[in-house]
């Protein structure tokens, strides 16, 4: 878990870092401010998350574990923010329709961590015979994972929505920013479902979402080469869920994942579930 660690501190380094560097170049425009605060949650997260690894035991859950669920839960909304704001001339008239959504994403993560926070996980950790450790949830955990999930998806259909309405040299510059996005709550999706689907988290996975923004933040870093500053006038339609791609194929993944876990538990071998779920994935 040595590699775990460190991977997750230089993750946590490289957020905080591009977080500065946003807010330099523009410390008045509300779209630097709200995708600096989106950066700087992803460091928070990552520095926990490298806490978690170092402090792991295999006889209780460390409170390591229960503080990167904060920063993990206040993610989707605030990046939901930065979606609904970036690339937009009429970000506020987005912001005051999207309210209540927004309000919901992040109220409800949260409503688990602070009224029932020791029945996010139940028991001691489990291992198995390669050692790998799983924590079981109680049904705040599996609420607060669900909602996650959720406003993992609400970011990436409005950044689909953005990228769908650039053209020309504008498209050019915002194309790898809304990829490295992408890239990060790809990630959350998959491992995000694998607790929905499951009711368990297995602890090493969460190495996925630390190396999900690293590649993220090299994907935005070549987005801010090309454009010095998060300033576009597009103007994208209200419609939510009207041909949305990301809505089809979320939707997809989790029919296939449903239909491989059932194949799996008739055959009762082959493939573990995480495996066929990572593969369809």
């Amino acid at each position: 878990r040595r590699s775990s660690d460190l991977l997750s501190f230089l993750a946590a380094l490289c957020s905080a870092g591009m977080a500065v560097y946003i807010l330099s170049r523009a410390p008045r425009a509300f779209v630097h401010q709200i995708f600096a605060g989106s950066l700087m949650v992803l460091a928070v997260e990552a520095g926990l998350t490298g806490m978690a690894f170092h402090e792991i035991t295999y006889t209780e859950v460390t409170p390591w574990q229960r503080y990167l669920l904060y920063p993990y839960g206040l993610a989707p909304g605030i990046w939901l923010l930065f979606s609904l704001s970036f690339g937009r001339a009429n970000y506020r008239e987005f912001l005051r329709r999207w309210k209540w959504a927004a309000a919901g994403v992040f109220a409800l993560p949260l409503f688990p961590l602070l009224l029932f926070p020791e029945e996010i996980f139940l028991g001691a950790p489990i291992t198995d015979e390669s050692s790998r450790v799983f924590l079981s949830l109680g049904w705040p955990g599996y609420f607060f994972y669900l909602c996650c999930l959720v406003g993992a998806v609400l970011v990436l259909m409005n950044l689909e929505k953005t990228l769908r309405y650039s053209v020309g040299h504008n498209r050019w510059q915002v194309k790898f920013l809304i990829l490295g996005a992408a890239s990060i709550f790809g990630a959350r999706i998959y491992t995000g479902s694998q607790v929905v689907l499951f009711s368990f988290l297995e602890v090493e996975v969460q190495v996925v979402n630390v190396g999900a923004i690293l590649i993220g933040l090299i994907l935005i870093a070549r987005s801010l080469g090309r454009a010095k500053l998060l300033h576009f006038d597009f103007y994208p339609s209200h419609s939510v869920l009207y041909n949305s791609l990301t809505v089809l194929l979320v939707g997809i993944y989790f029919i296939a994942v449903g239909v491989v876990a059932r194949a799996f538990f008739y055959l009762k071998g082959g493939l573990e579930p995480v495996v066929s779920t990572f593969l369809v994935f």
